[in-house]
Parts: C-alpha cells; structure tokens; sequence
C-alpha cells in the first residue's frame, strides 16, 4: 500500500557522531527531516587529546545551527603568526595575519578542544534520543527498499539513505564497497579502494596554560621532515603538533597503528626540539592519511568527512572542510524528504540526489585536500623546492597565506533551508560561491576580452599618423602646444580649463621654476606640468609599493 504524503517521511542513518555526523544531524532536524545518530563509542564528545581549528567557512555554517556563540564562549581567536627556522630565530617579525582574516570574513581563525565543539553540537540537538551511544556498525544490507544498519550488539535500524560520518577507517565505506562490488564488479576499481596512503605521522597533545608561551598565537617551525606546530588558545591553553616525516610512504591495508608507548618513544627521542611547555594534559601518536575517494556514493550509500576526503591537519581545513560537506549533503537530503510524493524515493530518486551532493561539493573539497597536503610538505621542508618557499619566498611574501586561506573560504557552501546570519554580511570580502579555490579568473579568456580595446588603440594611432604628420606632432611638441584636431592649444594656458587654477598654476611655474633645463618659457611650462603628473603617479607607484599586499608583484619593484 502507498504511504500517504503525510507519512511518506524519508529517514536518513547517521553512523558515526564526530563533527561531520553532529552537523548533518543539526541541519538535518532543522529542516524537519527524520533521522538516527549512531555513535560506537560510549560518550558523544570524549577527551582524545584532539583539537580542531575553526576557519570562516565552517563557522558560518555553525552560526546557521545556532552554534557559534557557543563555541566562541569557549575560545580566543588567534590574533598572530610566526614563522621559525630550524634553529628557532624567527623568518620575520609576527604578522597580523589572522586579524585580516578576521576583517574579511568577521569570522575569526580560533582553536579549541574538539571533545568542546562535539559537546556544543550535541546539546544542541532537540530530541536527545536520536543519539544511540555503543553503537557499532557490523553490517548493511542495501535493498530495493532501503537500508538496513545492523549493530554489533544485535540491534538493526531501517532507513533510506545511510550516511558514512565513521572517520578514515569508515565501516560504511567498506559496506559500501563490499555491496557495489557484489552488484556491479569492478565499479569501484581495486586501485582507489587502496589509495589511501601516510607519508607522515603526528605527535599532538594539549597542555595546561602556560604564561611563558606567546598569547593567541600560531607559531610553526620550518624544519627538514620535522614540524613543531604550537598555538595558543584562551587562558594561554596550548595546542601542539610534532609532525614528522616516516621511513617509507605506507598504503593503504599496511598503514602503522601506533599504541601509547610509541608515543612515548617517539616524544623521547625529540626531547630537544622547542615545542610544548611541561605539564601536558594528554598526547596521542597517529600516522596522518591522505586520501581523496572518486566515489563518495553508491545507492543509498553516502560518504562524508575523514571517510571521504581525508587531509593533513597543517593548514587546519579537515574539520572545516568535513563541515561544509555536511552543509551540503543535509541540502540533498532536504530537498529529497521535502519532495512532495506519495510514496518512500526510489533508489534512483535517492542516487540522484546523493549525486548531486558529490558534484557540488567536489570541486572545493579536492582544492582543500590538495592544498592541505602541500602546506603539510612545505612545512617539513620536503625537497629543494620547498626550500626556496619556506626560507626565501614566504619571509617575503607579505599576506599570500592569507589570500591563499582567503580562497579557501569565500567560495564556502551554506545550508540552504536556514539564513545566513547577519554576521556573515559584515566583512570587507563578503562569502561569494563564484570565487575561491577552484575558480580562478583565467587569464588568457581575460586577456582575450581585453583585445577590443587594445585594437581600438591601435586603430587610433593609425589614425593620428594618417591625418597629422609626424614631423607636425613633433614640432608642435617642442612650441609647447597640442594638436586637438585642427586647433592647436597651448597646454599650459589650457590644462585644468579652469582659468583660475591656469593662471595660479602659471605663476607658480614662472616663480619657482626660472629655468627648466635651459628650455623656452613654453616648454617650461609644458615640462613642469609634465612632471607635476608624473610626480603624481610617481607617488602612488611609492606607496603601493610599500604595501604588504603588493608583495611578490610586480609593484613591490
């Protein structure tokens, strides 16, 4: 029998409640669209020793849910930047770059516990009992009716899409995987079921206050396959990271698991490196995966986050980045459930849709992982290349990180079926999906669009040498007049066409300047005026040459 419109509720299984799965499932009950948390471990926001950097482009996402406020009570936002050589002096002075940000976006660059955010996004929820704690996934049916999650501890839960938010080592994915090979062999090829890899591993920790370390600061040392990383959050709370470069590149299946003496080991054996104050609150040692799937779903499989698109922590965009794809699959999934029919969608409805969410959002997720793990290599100071950028370019590059951080934001996804809050209006490079990473203007269709006028140019000078004589330009030049047409005119009796300002200017030259390089009085005068121009020009050539967003451009010569 046909469920009637009323009951014809689509109901989405969210397996895995990190920051990924809490913001789908925030969105998702703010459009009135059913769905289940489940989360396998025992608490919904537990203390790893993990912190997340929060950018513009997910805390206007975060502000949409109503979060932000919440999460800003709880943090500073980083106010400076310091870059080190090896031996600790610094490249530069300490920049203000995270403040431009800032008055960009109005929406500050913070960090913060991670186990604090998954709290906020979790007391957020209206209905508490969505979440189901000690739930972990041992299988998924796909059938032509829906999915069937089932529970390691005998439980089963029916819906019409799963959505895999379980991180990197996603049991979703591999459901996934196992039933589209089963269906259609070889759809999801052998070669990107292993293409995930680890090239570097990360020693990260968060330590009680300490007044000597710098306040609100981002301060990371450009080291030969080594990086310390250090900031500083509220109450001069530090967050770290030792990131070090391993013996081999590991793949997938053969990636390391490292247990709590590992960490140990590996935190003994750079006792020497600049890092963190003693005290530390809590560390972990874990191998850094890189991996970008080309599927992220089949059916009604969808994939999102760690388990998707899975970065180096460098530049801080995995949280972000795994927010915005939340943003975006909870408007597919929206405008699925809100789909006015008489009966549950169809597997091919639900593809679609699922689709959909992929196509959008793969252009700006394979910029940020791409650009995620350059930062991470340009840190370690990974080949000679990298080299010249971290001890020659960067020192001298004014604020490209922050234009490059800027391009990673403006163009930034939002959920569709909330408001933009007001705050979102107030920066001085208003959010703009035509723009950012992805979407660079290019420059030979723009230089193409600007032959026209450089053929008027051109037309024009043809002109001039037809109907004035070169030898009468030349000549009239020297008298100190300018042919307009057939009437010359004296520039210097003639330049504002203001006669007060002609006279004033007139005696001024005629006062002060007696003598310009032994000319008659008319080129005098036509010289002085030439100059006072081009003292104009000349001086704002100066100070936007000054400028530190002129830097590395041709200005800055």
């Amino acid at each position: 029998m046909a469920a009637s419109k009323e009951t014809a509720k689509v109901k989405v299984i969210i397996v895995g409640g990190g920051i990924a799965g809490l913001t789908l499932a925030n969105a998702l009950q703010h459009g009135d669209t059913e769905y289940v948390l489940l989360e396998a471990r025992d608490k919904i926001a537990p203390q790893l020793g993990a912190s997340i950097g929060l950018r513009p482009n997910g805390s206007r996402i975060l502000d949409q849910l109503g979060c932000y406020d919440d999460i800003m009570n709880l943090t500073d936002p980083i106010e400076f930047t310091a870059s080190h050589r090896p031996d600790r002096s610094l490249m530069r002075p300490p920049t203000d770059a995270f403040q431009l940000v800032q008055a960009r976006a109005n929406y500050c660059m913070c960090f913060l516990d991670r186990e604090a955010v998954l709290q906020v996004l979790a007391d957020h929820i209206r209905d508490k009992d969505r979440i189901l704690l000690t739930k972990r996934v041992r299988s998924i049916q796909h059938r032509a009716d829906g999915v069937v999650v089932a529970c390691e501890d005998g439980t089963s839960y029916h819906g019409d899409v799963v959505v895999g938010s379980d991180g990197v080592y996603s049991r979703v994915r591999q459901e996934m995987w196992r039933t589209a090979n089963e269906t259609s062999p070889g759809e999801i090829s052998q070669r990107e079921q292993e293409s995930m890899t680890a090239e570097y591993k990360c020693l990260f920790g968060i330590s009680e206050p300490h007044a000597d370390l710098p306040s609100h600061h981002f301060d990371v040392t450009y080291t030969k396959d080594l990086t310390p990383i250090v900031i500083t959050g509220k109450d001069e709370r530090a967050y770290w990271f030792l990131i070090a470069r391993m013996a081999e590149k590991y793949r997938m299946g053969n990636i390391p698991r490292f247990t709590r003496q590992d960490a140990q080991v590996f935190a003994e054996e750079h006792l020497d490196v600049a890092l963190a104050p003693e005290g530390k609150k809590t560390y972990t040692l874990v191998a850094l995966e890189e991996a970008y799937f080309s599927n992220w779903t089949w059916g009604r499989f969808a994939l999102l986050g760690d388990s998707v698109h899975k970065m180096t922590p460098n530049m801080g965009s995995g949280g972000n980045c795994a927010i915005e794809s939340a943003a975006t699959l909870a408007n597919a999934l929206h405008e699925l459930a809100t789909h006015p029919r008489e009966q549950l969608p169809t597997v091919q409805e639900v593809e679609k849709a699922l689709h959909q969410y992929q196509q959008i959002r793969n252009l700006r997720a394979s910029s940020t992982v791409r650009m995620s793990n350059y930062i991470t290599r340009l840190h370690a100071v990974r080949s000679f290349k990298e080299k010249i950028v971290a001890y020659y370019v960067m020192p001298k590059a004014g604020d490209l990180l922050v234009d490059l951080a800027s391009l990673s934001w403006i163009g930034a996804t939002r959920i569709e079926h909330l408001d933009l809050p007001r705050r979102s209006f107030g920066g001085t490079m208003p959010f703009n999906p035509e723009q950012g990473l992805g979407r660079s203007e290019n420059m030979v269709s723009r230089a193409l669009l600007s032959t026209p006028l450089l053929a008027l140019g051109i037309y024009h000078l043809r002109v001039l040498n037809r109907f004035v004589p070169r030898q009468a330009i030349q000549a009239a030049v020297k008298a100190g007049y300018l042919s307009l047409g057939h009437a010359p005119v004296r520039l210097w009796e003639r330049f504002y066409r203001i006669p007060v300002l002609d006279q004033t200017w007139r005696g001024i030259v005629t006062l002060f300047l007696p003598s310009v390089m032994g000319f008659d009085p008319a080129s005098k005068l036509q010289l002085s005026t030439a100059l006072a121009d081009f003292g104009t020009v000349y001086a704002i050539i100066l100070i936007e040459s000054a400028r530190r967003a002129n830097a590395l451009t041709p200005m800055r010569i």
